[in-house]
C-alpha cells in the first residue's frame, strides 16, 4: 500500500493511505527505505469512505502523533484541573498532592494540572449529590 506523508517530526510520521481509507501514526519512520520497510510500529485509524468517521480518525491520529512528539500535549479528552489549598483540609490537600507525585514543599496555595476526567463518574456524582461538575 502506498502512503502520503502528512506530518513528520524526528522518527515519527502521520501518514494517509493513497486509497484514502486510513491514517497511520508511525515510529521508526525512514522514507528512504523500501515501501514495506519504512517504519517499525504504527497506530492505524481506519475510516473507509465515511466522511464523519474520517474527521474523527484524523483528530485521533493527530492526538496520537502530537502525544508522541510534544512533551506536554493535552488531548481533547483531558481537562485542566486547579486544586486550591483553601478548599480542602490540610491533610486532604497533602494527600492529593502526594498522590499526584508532587513535592508538597514546592506547592503554594494552588496546584494546577492536566488530567483525564471521567465525565460519566462526575455526572453520577452530580445526580446523587446535586452538583454541577461538568458544566
Amino acid at each position: 500500500m502506498k502512503w502520503t506523508e502528512l506530518l513528520r517530526k524526528d522518527n515519527y510520521a502521520l501518514l494517509q493511505s493513497e486509497s484514502d481509507t486510513q491514517y497511520v501514526v508511525v515510529s521508526g519512520y525512514d522514507p528512504t527505505q523500501p515501501e514495506d520497510q519504512q517504519w517499525a510500529n504504527g497506530n492505524y485509524f481506519s475510516y473507509w469512505n465515511d466522511t464523519k468517521r474520517k474527521a474523527d480518525c484524523l483528530q485521533n491520529a493527530l492526538d496520537c502523533f502530537r502525544g508522541k512528539t510534544e512533551e506536554n500535549y493535552v488531548t481533547k479528552g483531558q481537562k485542566y484541573l486547579e486544586i486550591h489549598r483553601e478548599d480542602y483540609t490540610e491533610g486532604t490537600f497533602n494527600e492529593i498532592v502526594t498522590s499526584l507525585g508532587v513535592d508538597n514543599e514546592r506547592v503554594g496555595d494552588a496546584l494546577g494540572c492536566y488530567c483525564i476526567v471521567d465525565e460519566e463518574s462526575l455526572k453520577e456524582v452530580e445526580e446523587s449529590e446535586g452538583y454541577n461538575l461538568c458544566g
